[in-house]
């Protein structure tokens, strides 16, 4: 599966990536400082931008356990890559993983000067010029060594760090580090459009593959019992007869099945059309009224997120799925009681059967009682007129 393919590429998403594509690609420079909320899609986009620039994306992450030195080894392992083995990275950097202000003085050093002050000693540059694997680099002097890692770098390093407008995080960091404005380009991520919603919600809404059983695949009123062996094969006998006769019907039949099915498509498209739909102004009508009503009254910043409209989804497909199964639970409930029914059914009509045979019998034998009794009163007239 490929890794891009949950994705949905909608209007604002392409012109995102190539606008960030449009960045990498700078003569000089190529930074970008990204602002926007959460699930906005700034990581993603700059994923992509890398790889249609064929630049490979290395995203630090910050774990709670971390310090200086995780960082510092990250970008030391991120400037040998790009610098010595002359590979173009792009590091990503999020707000949330700046857990050290020695985070940002690296970066700003990398924007204004394109290499961090004494960050290899003069045995670092020895050893990577050695373990380099190229003769030429290994003749080279130190000096000169440095001077082309250095432009190697400039060259094939870009780092973009993603930011919220919430806080005064960002504030502060433009203020300490004035390079994030004057050596970046800053591109600001909008909420989501109405078209956007819609088809994110046609994307991830999990209604096509949820299948309801129906009464047509699996009629009870034609099943028996299976001990019945008799009836069963009474029933092939009618099936094989009925085959032969609608050997030229086949193909008429098949057409039919897919319209069938095509119709079916057709009708669980425009449900989630309309699901979609729905979403789409479900969010729209919160962010437009509700956040406003809430800054006009509570005197208070609200904030409703991508984030939030993927969650909705998540959520109704949860429930959606919990109703399907409750629902074909039910469903078998109703088979196997109509299917009893239809067994009960046959039983009953058996002993009717049964029963009447039985009368006829006993009706023969009520007969041959009354001649017997005729033949014996008879027999007593005629011994009593002796």
């Amino acid at each position: 599966m490929h890794k891009y393919q949950d994705m949905v590429f909608f209007e604002e998403a392409i012109y995102n990536v190539f606008y960030l594509r449009r960045i990498i690609f700078k003569n000089v420079g190529g930074h970008g400082v990204l602002i926007g909320l959460g699930s906005s899609g700034r990581t993603s986009y700059v994923r992509i931008a890398s790889d249609l620039c064929g630049f490979k994306t290395s995203i630090f992450s910050g774990a709670r356990d971390a310090n200086e030195g995780v960082w510092t080894d990250h970008i030391k392992k991120i400037i040998k890559e790009a610098g010595g083995f002359n590979r173009p990275v792009n590091l990503v950097v999020k707000e949330r993983d700046m857990f050290c202000n020695l985070i940002m003085e690296h970066i700003h050093y990398l924007l204004t000067l394109g290499m961090i002050p004494n960050l290899y000693t003069p045995q670092d540059w020895e050893d990577m010029k050695n373990n380099s694997g190229n003769e030429e680099l290994q003749s080279m002097t130190l000096d000169a060594f440095a001077n082309m890692f250095k432009r190697n770098l400039q060259d094939n390093l870009r780092i973009f760090m993603t930011f919220s407008p919430l806080g005064e995080k960002l504030r502060e960091y433009v203020r300490t580090y004035p390079s994030i404005v004057d050596h970046t380009t800053s591109l600001c991520f909008t909420d989501w459009p109405e078209t956007a919603l819609k088809e994110v919600a046609n994307k991830f809404i999990e209604i096509e593959n949820i299948i309801i059983q129906t009464d047509d695949d699996d009629d009870p009123k034609k099943k028996v019992k299976k001990g019945e062996e008799e009836e069963e094969k009474e029933e092939e006998k009618k099936e094989e007869v009925k085959e032969e006769e609608k050997e030229g019907e086949e193909g008429e039949e098949g057409n039919k099945e897919l319209n069938v099915d095509e119709e079916e498509k057709e009708k669980r498209i425009s449900m989630l059309l309309s699901i979609s739909d729905v979403f789409a102004q479900m969010h729209l009508g919160v962010s437009n009224n509700v956040i406003e009503m809430m800054k006009r009254e509570m005197k208070r910043e609200t904030y409703f997120t991508s984030q939030n409209f993927i969650t909705l989804i998540k959520t109704f497909n949860k429930f959606l799925k919990e109703k399907v199964k409750l629902i074909n639970l039910n469903i078998d409930k109703y088979r196997s009681g109509i299917q009893k029914i239809q067994v009960v059914k046959l039983m009953i009509e058996k002993m009717k059967d049964e029963l009447e045979e039985r009368g006829k019998e006993e009706a023969i034998k009520n007969k041959e009682n009354e001649k017997l009794l005729e033949e014996i009163q008879e027999k007593q007239k005629k011994s009593n007129g002796q």
